[in-house]
């Protein structure tokens, strides 16, 4: 399942069951795979909650290979700013988004959160190498500072 979740979570649309296994056949995964084997793979990967099975809505009774597949990952998809901004204000309290979830789920999500950043859309916090936070930014709360000011607290501190 590990080599399914990867496959997935670098994908940006919904692949189908053959595309999976294709890719595990590719990639040195899966030998010789079997009717049977295929479809046990996919049985459990139906089944997986980080993982959207969307059935063939063309199907009125759905097979093993039918239907496509799509990595939600622990925040439930998100896979641009648009989805980001909307989970980060629909939340009710100000707990912040884990950076290493986002990431999970989203892997190309760095040049969108330094774009976002710089738009003053979302604030995150930093250690030496990576992002380890992310708040929404609130635009109500930016104020200019006059430069008297700064001058003083730079003497205090």
């Amino acid at each position: 399942m590990t080599y399914i979740h990867e496959y997935l979570r670098a994908q940006t649309e919904p692949k189908k069951a053959q595309d999976i296994i294709d890719n595990l056949e590719k990639e040195g995964h899966l030998r010789n795979p079997s009717l049977s084997k295929c479809q046990r793979i996919i049985d459990v990967l139906r089944h997986q909650t980080v993982v959207q099975f969307k059935a063939d809505p063309s199907l009125t009774e759905q097979k093993w290979d039918s239907g496509t597949y799509f990595y939600l990952g622990k925040l439930g998809g998100i896979k641009d700013k648009v989805g980001l901004l909307g989970h980060l204000q629909a939340k009710s309290s100000m707990e912040p988004l884990l950076y290493k979830e986002l990431k999970e789920g989203w892997p190309q999500c760095d040049a969108a959160l330094a774009e976002l950043k710089r738009e003053n859309k979302i604030i995150t916090v930093e250690d030496k190498k990576t992002i380890k936070h992310i708040f929404i930014d609130d635009p109500t709360l930016r104020h200019t500072v006059e430069d008297d000011f700064k001058n003083m607290w730079k003497r205090v501190v």
